[in-house]
């Protein structure tokens, strides 16, 4: 049974993906290139996080789901490789981006616009 629940989350983590990049496209949401990213000087990466915390304190719904998107994908590795949940997670997601960001604080503000989302999107059929 955990095999199966992990196969059908997998399976809506990769379709998520689609779709983000789908919209990431229509609304022309400047996804970082990790590549361009230096981790070894974490001045890149704070600035960017920083950014990212600026953009999620927004009043702008567009805003905040373009700043949860661009961490979304700074958190994984490769989002066109279809990938599952139960095998490896380190070859999934960059494990040293996500302790960075957690390490800068982003933590409270990723957990406050995702409950801010689940409301609104649990009110929207109301």
């Amino acid at each position: 049974m955990d095999n199966y629940i992990l196969r059908l989350s997998s399976i809506n983590i990769n379709n998520a993906v689609l779709i983000l990049k789908e919209l990431n496209n229509l609304n022309n949401n400047k996804i970082y290139i990790k590549n361009e990213i230096d981790f070894n000087q974490n001045n890149g990466l704070r600035h960017i996080l920083l950014e990212i915390s600026e953009e999620l304190e927004s009043v702008n719904i567009n805003t905040r789901y373009n700043a949860l998107s661009k961490l979304f994908y700074l958190f994984i590795k490769d989002p066109e490789y279809n990938f599952m949940l139960q095998d490896k997670i380190d070859e999934n997601y960059e494990a040293s981006y996500i302790s960075y960001a957690f390490h800068c604080g982003i933590l409270n503000d990723l957990i406050k616009n995702l409950s801010f989302f689940y409301f609104k999107f649990s009110e929207f059929n109301k």
